[in-house]
């Protein structure tokens, strides 16, 4: 045993003496800003202004990176719409008065201007019609392996459009728009059919599936299960409220969502990591049109 560990002491000793510090700066542009947020016909604008930081420099996680003080004006089909107004925790939206309409099959873009991160500008993006649901159903189903023992099947069909460059997104949200874990049913078959045309954009406790039509999202019928309860630490409570959203939204969030998924795993670690998806001009993130169907679920 003592022999076990001298040699256990001897590899940590070892392992240290052999440690070397790198002090390695790689190139960076100054701060800037970030815009990352949607516009919709049916739920107005919802843009969060950050910036950035340089990723080797000095910063505490309690500072903020909101830019409270900016000037975020909306364009439509090229000429000056409304400027937005700042909402709280970094979010920007639509002003109560004057009412702004949003339309789809119109193209905007957004301009942001800050006295001490410069300018940004998104490309023209172009609202998405609605979609076209057929035959959604929602029950309450028994144990789904790894989902506990109060679950929620979901199921419904896309009727068009038909070109493979649409691109439809879930999300399925509860209290403070906090989006919920689901998963495709079954799962395995899902897996198979979906496999390269769908990518998941990341969120806070959750996550919206974006799919891209290339695979025949439309036409076809797709089923979803998910917890319906939550712990509070003493006992199990329904999610009220609990809202499905089924969208079409614009290619720019499932490429963005594609080259997301691509950042994870220790292999990054040791190759160029692959770029962002970005349609930010003198910054970074991402703006993107949405138009949405919900359907709230009744719980117990």
């Amino acid at each position: 045993m003592v022999k076990k560990y001298i040699h256990l002491l001897l590899f940590t000793i070892l392992l240290v003496s052999c440690s070397k510090y790198i002090d390695f700066s790689p190139p960076y542009e100054g701060d800037k800003i970030v815009i990352n947020g949607y516009i919709s016909p049916n739920e107005g604008a919802k843009i969060k202004i950050t910036h950035s930081i340089n990723p080797v420099g000095k910063y505490l996680w309690s500072d903020s990176l909101f830019v409270i003080d900016a000037s975020a004006s909306l364009f439509e089909n090229g000429i000056k719409l409304i400027d937005l107004k700042y909402v709280g925790k970094g979010f920007y939206g639509l002003p109560d008065s004057p009412h702004t309409e949003l339309l789809a099959g119109h193209k905007y873009k957004l301009i942001v201007q800050s006295e001490r991160y410069g300018k940004a500008e998104s490309e023209e993006i172009t609202l998405p019609e609605q979609p076209k649901i057929n035959d959604f159903k929602f029950e309450e189903i028994g144990y789904v392996s790894g989902f506990g023992s109060n679950n929620g099947l979901f199921s419904f069909s896309v009727a068009g459009p038909s070109e493979k460059e649409s691109c439809f997104s879930i999300d399925v949200v509860t209290k403070d728009d906090r989006s919920l874990f689901y998963e495709k049913y079954p799962r395995i078959e899902g897996e198979l059919y979906f496999e390269s045309c769908e990518a998941i954009a990341g969120g806070y406790g959750g996550s919206m599936t974006v799919y891209s039509n290339e695979c025949g999202f439309t036409n076809q019928v797709h089923q979803y299960n998910l917890r319906l309860k939550y712990y509070d630490g003493q006992s199990e409570h329904y999610y009220k409220p609990l809202i499905i959203k089924i969208c079409t939204v614009s290619r720019e969030l499932f490429e963005y969502a594609k080259s997301y998924s691509q950042l994870a795993g220790m292999e990054f670690g040791f190759v160029e990591p692959p770029i962002l998806k970005s349609n930010i001009t003198g910054g970074y993130g991402l703006l993107y049109g949405s138009n949405t169907v919900s359907y709230p679920i009744e719980l117990p």
